[in-house]
């Protein structure tokens, strides 16, 4: 072990190689970050409040934060986009993660108005002052740009120097900057809060919390995740650049329902799921793991690890980015093979989830850090890499058994649609086919078998038929 650092993860059993997941060392994770009592009881919603509390402080790191391995010089930023569905889940996640920032967002635009209204006072008053003593108002410091005004005197090489700083921060950035680009998290509930939100945040980067739940939420999250997590804003007017990521609840469980509407679903699968109803693998906390020492006040220590953060990301006297020192680059490159044998499965998920070792590693840690040194557990890397690998199972589960429901449902339709036509005559599976755009034959072939085995209909040679015997009854169609 080695002395705490405040950039280096002391709390981090170091492991020659990654395991593969197994389910005990997830569960010796969650025992040590008291899970069951984080989720109020349940293990599922637990997990997934500890999962957004690690990734939102990712996501409200200063811009540029990473792991990096100070061996070989790889450095993996850290964010992740979120979707958390189910009511529990979005409950806790709400109460938990999303109010302590909220709070902290609000004291924020206290002090800036409390700044404004004595501003006021003040300029006010030094206007009156002056005008009494027959005096000019003090003239402001300029700025670079102004420097380089044509006509102003400056040596060749002193004006190639000056273009160059141009490209970096200003080094002049006082309080002002804090009170002109407030705003790090902003809740969305329209395209015009989205357009104020990217207007105002700060150094460029914003953390949007946006909700499915009510009319038009599918579509607000689709413009959002175009505006912030493409980087490429389709407003009309010029300005900075801002990317961010996205957190999005889904309390009426809707996910179901939305993964096959083309206009949002391509950015459904650009998110993790936190879901309160997975499919498996199953969170679980085993007789070993129940031995160990927990952590005590989790959402107390993410409420200061929050705080911690907020500063940092705030402070214009030292603008640095979070960096936490790591040896990366093998176990980056184990997950990323990892997520490469779900491709297939799960198209894009080797992109979409990326990051998300880097960004829980990265957040846990913080929330060790920010609990006192004789209270902190020791975790290690196989426990974080497992629980990522639980997440991103559960997720392409969760995704197949969606798709495979929805698959289920439109045999059923395309059967009862069938049916319908046979009453009309025989038909060849050609005409069918036909009739029914151009459908994948293998579609056809399942929703034939479906007659068939319901014994609606029989097959004579090339063409089909009513089973003269199928009784007469009410058809559903689902849509």
């Amino acid at each position: 072990m080695v002395s705490p650092t405040p950039n280096h993860p002391s709390e981090l059993t170091k492991h020659t190689s990654l395991e593969t997941g197994d389910v005990s060392d997830a569960a010796l994770l969650l025992h040590q970050f008291n899970a069951v009592s984080l989720g109020e009881g349940n293990l599922n919603a637990g997990a997934n409040t500890l999962a957004a509390m690690a990734l939102t402080l990712a996501n409200i790191a200063p811009l540029g934060s990473c792991l990096a391995d100070s061996d070989d010089g790889t450095r993996i930023p850290v964010g992740m986009n979120v979707l958390v569905s189910g009511g529990l889940s979005c409950g806790m996640v709400k109460d938990r993660v999303l109010a302590a920032i909220e709070a902290r967002q609000n004291n924020i635009y206290a002090h800036i108005r409390q700044k404004l209204e004595r501003g006021k006072l003040r300029e006010k008053r030094v206007s009156e002052v002056s005008a009494f003593l027959g005096v000019d108002e003090e003239e402001k410091t300029p700025t670079l740009l102004d420097r380089l005004k044509k006509g102003a005197y400056i040596t060749e090489g002193s004006f190639e120097e000056e273009l160059r700083q141009i490209l970096l921060p200003p080094s002049d950035a006082d309080a002002d900057e804090i009170t002109e680009t407030p705003v790090i998290y902003a809740g969305i509930g329209s395209a015009d809060g989205l357009t104020a939100a990217m207007s105002f945040a700060h150094r460029g980067r914003l953390l949007v919390h946006t909700t499915l739940s009510g009319k038009g939420g599918a579509t607000l999250l689709n413009q959002v995740c175009s505006e912030v997590v493409s980087g490429c804003p389709q407003r009309k007017t010029l300005g900075a650049s801002v990317r961010g990521e996205v957190i999005a609840t889904d309390p009426m469980d809707s996910l179901n329902n939305l993964l096959g509407n083309g206009a949002v679903a391509g950015w459904l699968e650009r998110l993790l799921w936190l879901c309160d109803h997975a499919v498996g693998p199953e969170f679980e906390i085993t007789t070993t793991a129940d031995e160990e020492p927990q952590l005590d006040r989790v959402a107390a220590c993410f409420d200061a690890a929050v705080v911690d953060m907020m500063a940092r990301r705030f402070n214009f006297r030292k603008p640095l980015p979070v960096t936490m020192d790591y040896s990366v680059a093998r176990s980056q490159a184990e997950w990323n093979a990892f997520l490469a044998r779900y491709e297939s499965r799960f198209p894009g998920i080797a992109g979409t989830l990326r990051p998300l070792w880097a960004s829980l590693l990265f957040g846990l840690v913080r929330i060790l850090q920010a609990a006192p040194a004789q209270d902190r557990p020791r975790i290690s890397d196989a426990q974080v890499d497992a629980f990522a690998r639980l997440l991103a199972l559960r997720m392409v589960h969760h995704r197949e058994v969606i798709l495979e429901e929805a698959r289920r449902q439109f045999i059923e339709a395309l059967a009862a649609s069938f049916r319908l036509k046979l009453m009309e005559g025989p038909h060849t599976v050609r005409d069918l086919m036909r009739r029914s755009n151009n459908l994948d034959s293998d579609v056809c072939r399942k929703a034939l078998e479906l007659l068939i085995d319901r014994g609606d209909a029989v097959v004579r040679g090339r063409e089909w038929k009513l089973a003269t015997t199928t009784p007469s009854r009410m058809l559903t169609l689902d849509a």
